[in-house]
């Protein structure tokens, strides 16, 4: 009965000792590697060099500066490249104001 009791706590023991090593592989498995700690601080400097900071945030315009700007429908009725292509230019008209002297 001692032998068996015995045997009994090995088979135990490699049970627990398989249990351990499986959860061990599966904890490495599951680890960043150096090279992946890595890449992921080369990421991340990427990312914060893309960041604006807090002195780019200052500069740029706030709401109450906005309201000032001109809206999408008053720039549509604005002229455009082509309304402007029959429009005479300066030397035209130089030369119009020079033929009538």
């Amino acid at each position: 009965m001692l032998r068996s009791q015995f045997m009994s706590d090995q088979r135990s023991n490699g049970d627990l000792i398989k249990f351990i090593a499986a959860t061990v592989e599966s904890m490495r498995d599951q680890m960043a590697t150096k090279d992946d700690v890595v890449k992921i601080r080369d990421e991340l400097d990427f990312m914060r060099e893309q960041m604006a900071t807090k002195d780019d945030l200052l500069n740029l315009a706030t709401k109450d500066e906005l309201l000032n700007l001109a809206t999408k429908d008053e720039l549509l009725n604005l002229a455009t490249k082509d309304d402007l292509l029959n429009l005479a230019t300066k030397d035209e008209l130089l030369n119009l104001a020079t033929k009538d002297e």
